[in-house]
C-alpha cells in the first residue's frame, strides 16, 4: 500500500529552511488572492542539505530514487542486475502462442563486443516506461486497442518575478518545496519550480546585456510553476526510421483555457506579493508586468499557449489497466489480457491523469501485482 512505500522511500514534509524565503513570498501572494490551502510539499529526501540540484541528481544521495531504495532491496534478497543491455525480444513457448518465457537483450562487454543475453523465465515482467512499453509490446505481437493510446503528460507552465530586496538563495533551496492546493479539484496544481543557475541561463530567451542582468539577479527570482490535470489524451507511435518513439499530442480548448488561467493567478501571486516586474518566461515580444493593469491589458488580447514557456512531466497510460481487454491492456493484476506470465509495471498502466507526481502511486501499483505474483510462484 502506499504507506509501505513511503516508509521504503522516506516520504516526509519538507524542511522549511529548505525551502527558504519563496515560500513566504508565495504564500503572501496566494493569501492575497484568497487562497487558503499551501505549505511545504512532502518529498522522498531524508536528510536533503538543501543544495537545489535535484534535476540532475541528489549529490548527497538523499533523494530516494531506486538505486538507493528499491534496487538495494531486490539485490539483497538474491536478485540479478544486468546493466548495458536493451530488451530486443519476448521469448514466447512454441507451442503455446502467447506464453512469455523470457526476453532476449543485447550489449556489449568490456572490450566493445556486441553479446546477446537470453533469460528464460516462469514469469515475465516489462517496466520500459509509458513511451517505451507501448512500442516493445506491439513489436513482439501483444494487440490491444488501447495499447500505445491514452498518453497523458501533466502539461506545465511557469511565471518568474523579481524582488531586488529577496534573496531566495536558489543555488542552496529546493526545487519544488511549496505547494498551493486550492484548486487542486479543478485540476490545478501549483508548485515551486525553482531550476539551478545553469537551466536558468538555457531557458533565457535575452542576450548581451539583457542577459547579464536576468543572470545578475538569479538569486532574486521567485521561480514558481503549475501543473495540469490533463483531459487531452495522445498516442505514442511505433518508430520507422528513428530508434525512438514518436508522440502525437495536441493540448485541447480545455486543457488550453487552464493552462492560460494558471499563467495569470501565478502572475496575479507575484504582483500581490509585491514584485517589482513578473516575467512570462519564454517569450521576450511579452514585456515584464508590473501592475494588475498591464496583466489584465495582456489576457483582454487573444492569447495562445504558444505564447508561454511550456513544459510536460510524468506520462501515463499507454498500457492501461481495464475491467476487461475491451477497456484496458492489462488487468488489476497488471497481467496483459490474452497472453500468459506477462506483466507490465510501470506508468503505463495508469489509466487516467492524477494532476500530482505518480512515482508513489506507480509504486504502489507494482509493488501491489508483484506481491501476488510472488505468492503465486512460491504457492506452487
Amino acid at each position: 500500500n502506499f504507506k509501505e512505500v513511503e516508509k521504503v522511500l522516506c516520504v516526509q514534509q519538507a524542511d522549511a529552511k529548505h525551502v527558504g524565503q519563496l515560500g513566504e513570498i508565495m504564500r503572501t501572494g496566494a493569501e492575497g488572492m484568497g487562497f487558503k490551502e499551501m505549505g511545504p510539499l512532502t518529498r522522498n529526501a531524508e536528510g536533503c542539505d538543501g543544495q537545489g540540484l535535484c534535476q540532475f541528481g541528489c549529490p548527497t544521495d538523499a533523494k530516494k530514487s531506486t538505486n538507493v531504495s528499491y534496487i538495494p532491496l531486490a539485490l539483497g534478497t538474491g536478485a540479478f542486475l544486468m546493466t548495458g543491455f536493451k530488451a530486443t525480444k519476448l521469448l514466447e513457448d512454441l507451442y503455446k502462442p502467447r506464453d512469455a518465457q523470457g526476453i532476449e537483450a543485447v550489449g556489449v562487454n568490456a572490450s566493445g563486443k556486441k553479446i546477446k543475453l537470453k533469460i528464460k523465465a516462469k514469469k515475465t515482467i516489462i517496466s520500459m516506461g509509458t513511451f517505451y512499453s507501448p512500442v516493445f509490446l506491439k513489436k513482439n505481437g501483444v494487440r490491444n486497442k488501447w495499447l500505445g493510446k491514452n498518453l497523458s503528460i501533466h502539461p506545465c507552465g511557469v511565471v518568474t518575478g523579481l524582488f531586488p530586496d529577496s534573496n531566495f538563495e536558489n543555488t542552496h533551496k529546493i526545487p519544488q518545496g511549496y505547494g498551493i492546493k486550492d484548486w487542486r479539484e479543478k485540476g490545478l496544481m501549483f508548485e515551486g519550480g525553482t531550476p539551478p543557475a545553469l537551466v536558468h541561463a538555457v531557458g533565457s530567451v535575452n542576450y548581451g546585456s539583457a542577459f547579464i542582468e536576468e543572470m545578475e539577479n538569479y538569486q532574486q527570482t521567485a521561480y514558481f510553476g503549475f501543473m495540469i490535470k490533463d483531459k487531452t489524451r495522445g498516442k505514442v507511435l511505433k518508430p520507422w526510421l528513428m530508434k525512438f518513439p514518436i508522440l502525437w499530442y495536441w493540448v485541447n480548448k480545455e486543457d488550453k483555457e487552464q493552462l492560460l488561467l494558471g499563467v495569470k493567478t501565478l502572475a496575479q501571486f507575484y504582483l500581490k506579493a509585491g514584485a517589482k516586474e513578473v516575467y512570462m518566461t519564454g517569450n521576450a515580444s511579452i514585456k515584464p508586468i508590473k501592475t494588475m493593469e498591464e496583466l489584465d491589458t495582456l489576457f483582454s488580447k487573444r492569447r495562445n499557449i504558444r505564447d508561454f514557456l511550456l513544459t510536460a512531466y510524468h506520462p501515463l497510460g499507454t498500457a492501461r489497466i481495464g475491467a476487461n481487454k475491451k477497456q484496458g491492456v492489462v488487468n488489476s493484476d497488471l497481467a496483459v489480457y490474452d497472453w500468459k506470465s506477462l506483466y507490465v509495471m510501470d506508468g503505463s498502466v495508469v489509466p487516467s491523469s492524477l494532476g500530482a507526481n505518480p512515482q508513489v502511486t506507480i509504486m504502489t501499483l507494482s509493488s501491489r501485482a508483484a506481491k501476488k505474483l510472488a505468492a503465486s510462484l512460491t504457492a506452487n
